[in-house]
This record gives C-alpha cells, structure tokens and sequence, in this order.
C-alpha cells in the first residue's frame, strides 16, 4: 500500500457537500479509473483480477490481484502456484482464490493522474445533470435572460447555469437584439448532449405575446378578462 495521505476523500467529501456528488460513487469510479491506469502501464490483459482499494482510514492506496491456486502454472496473471501461494497462506489448496498485493512503486503518481481525471469527468457530468434538471422542470416556461451576442443569425442568451439558442424561426421579424439587453423567452426545448445540455427558447412563442397582455392589460392579469386563444 502507498501513503497518499486523506487529501483525496477530504476533496470526495468537498464534491458530495457542494456539488452532490456521491461520495462512495467518486471513490468507486476512482478506482474502476486506477485499476484501468494500472493495466495499461503494467501491460496486463484485460481479464486478469485487479482490484484497487482506497483506505480512507490510513490514507494509502494498493492494487491487488486475485488468482486461482494451480498445481503448475500457465498464466501467470491468472494463477499463483501452490507452493507461493502456501507462502502466503499456509492453509490454502488447490483452486482456491488468493489475494496478492501489486502496488508498483510509482503507482502514487498513477493514482493522481487517475484521481484528477475521475473527479473533473464527474464534476462535468453533475453539472450537466443539474443543468439538465433544471431546465427539464422550466421547459413550456417563461424565464428572464441577458443577450450575450447573435451566432450565425441564432441569439444566445444567458439564462443563469447556461447559455440557450434563439434561432432565428423564434426571434420576432425587425426585432434588435442588443447584447446586454433582459430579455423574456420561452424555454421550447431541452436537448441533452455530451456537453452541457442544449435549451431552445423562443422570443416569438404565444405566451410571450400573453404576458406582455398581463402586463399591460390588469384586468387580464386579474382574471376578470380572460385569453382564449392567441394566433
């Protein structure tokens, strides 16, 4: 086992406190990631029995191999030969399974690379499932942004976690839309993708037309008169 210290989990615990991310899911996922690292450094085939286990206690971190017990060995990376594996257990016999402890000496800079990797995949992915959440519970809303610029004749705006599309269908005709300007959209659609998730709205949508009525009629906005349809 390699001393990496309680840094790593004091950071899992960070993520799961502010960022909702599972704990046990980082440290399981940190893992999966070191023992994938371990393999392709230590050119081991794929099927061989690596497990990495992180000791939250002690701060150390080890790469085990589980391997059946054979009279005569042929795979290496499998079995473990009855006389060593009775070395390390006096009690073991044939086609039993023993664990051996792997952990190369660099493998503190392999578990790093790996930690770093894991924890940045699952910060993106949180944030775009947060993203995703919100946006899925607001769409057929209304929602107040700020125009960032106009992109191949889209309107980009920024609608708090994320920047939706405006395209140019759902803009209304002679409209300016000045960068900076609050503007009032209609969340159309959300797509997800392997990024931040894709929010479509809408500047021309009917609801955008009745609130502006709302707005400007009280007696609408009160429900003395009502809107049946709007063309």
């Amino acid at each position: 086992m390699i001393k990496i210290g309680t840094a790593l989990f004091e950071a899992c615990e960070e993520l799961e406190r502010e960022r909702g991310i599972s704990k046990e899911v980082l440290i399981a996922s940190l893992c999966d990631a070191m023992v994938a690292a371990y393999k392709k450094h230590m050119k081991i085939k794929e099927s061989a029995n690596i497990e990495a286990i992180l000791d939250e206690q002690s701060g150390e971190i080890g790469v085990f191999s589980t391997k059946t017990v054979v009279e005569e060995v042929e795979d290496p990376e499998l079995q473990i030969s009855l006389a060593d594996a009775k070395e390390i257990d006096e009690d073991v016999e044939v086609d039993d399974e023993v664990k051996i402890e792997v952990t190369p000496d660099q493998f503190g800079r392999i578990a790093a690379q790996s930690a770093k990797q894991v924890i940045t995949q699952r910060i993106r992915e949180a944030e775009r499932n947060l993203v995703l959440q919100e946006f899925m519970d607001k769409k057929g809303t209304l929602v107040t942004g700020i125009i960032q610029r106009v992109e191949n004749r889209n309107v980009i705006v920024n609608i708090g976690k994320t920047d939706a599309i405006m395209p140019q269908k759902e803009q209304i005709p002679g409209e300016y839309y000045k960068p900076g300007n609050r503007i009032r959209v209609f969340v159309l659609n959300v797509k997800e993708t392997t990024r931040l998730p894709q929010v479509i709205v809408s500047h021309a949508h009917a609801e955008i037309v009745r609130e502006l009525f709302e707005l400007e009629v009280p007696e609408i906005e009160d429900g003395i008169v009502e809107i049946k349809s709007i063309s």
